[in-house]
């Protein structure tokens, strides 16, 4: 195997050649709703982010 590379399937990414949003907010909320958190495309909260600003305090 030359270079090593190698093709790794991505649940709902790869499913369509490609996707359109009007707004980056759009795909933000398609990609928290849709993907698995295993991609890493899941918002935070903004209830944890409170959390930790006040264990910093």
């Amino acid at each position: 195997m030359k270079y090593g590379f190698f093709r790794n399937y991505k649940p709902v990414l790869d499913n369509e050649p490609f996707r359109v949003f009007e707004k980056m907010e759009d795909y933000r909320g398609w990609a928290d709703e849709n993907l698995p958190r295993c991609l890493g495309y899941k918002l935070v909260e903004n209830k944890i982010l409170k959390e930790i600003g006040k264990q910093e305090e």
